[in-house]
């Protein structure tokens, strides 16, 4: 299995300029979708519009993993990195489909991007005792022409 790429969604950049988010301050987190979830659209930019998070059971919360993201700047890129949110899954499999992050202190609670756990596309089905965690590298590169 291997997790696709992050896609970010249509208004994350124009919001960054215009100042209505902030990647050192802001509140980001990250939530897990079934594969009936509409997170893959890249139009849908306000958390409440995401549908299919998973129910809050078995090692996993609904709207409760912060993710701290950061920005560096090199040579006239700047690229947007996180920490690896993790969930212990207990009792039960959670099965999955995507990862989202989303802007907590945003007023819409803007959507910054999501990704396919597995890119074949397939559901990822992870058991009890063995924990998931979702890679946060490079989600966006933003970089001069």
């Amino acid at each position: 299995m291997t997790a696709g790429p992050w896609v970010m969604h249509d208004t994350f950049i124009e919001d960054c300029v215009k100042g209505d988010v902030d990647i050192d301050t802001d509140v980001f987190k990250v939530i897990l979708c079934s594969s009936a979830s509409n997170a893959e659209d890249t139009s849908v930019v306000a958390h409440a519009s995401i549908t299919n998070q998973l129910a809050t059971a078995n090692g996993y919360t609904q709207d409760d993993e912060v993710v701290a993201l950061t920005g560096s700047n090199s040579a006239g890129s700047y690229t947007i990195d996180g920490d690896d949110p993790s969930w212990d899954v207990v009792t039960a499999d959670l099965v999955f489909r995507f990862a989202v992050i989303y802007d907590d202190t945003h007023a819409s609670k803007l959507i910054v991007a999501h990704m396919l756990a597995d890119d074949t596309p397939a559901d990822v089905t992870q058991t009890p005792d063995n924990p998931i965690t979702i890679q946060i590298n490079d989600i966006i590169t933003i970089a001069r022409v």
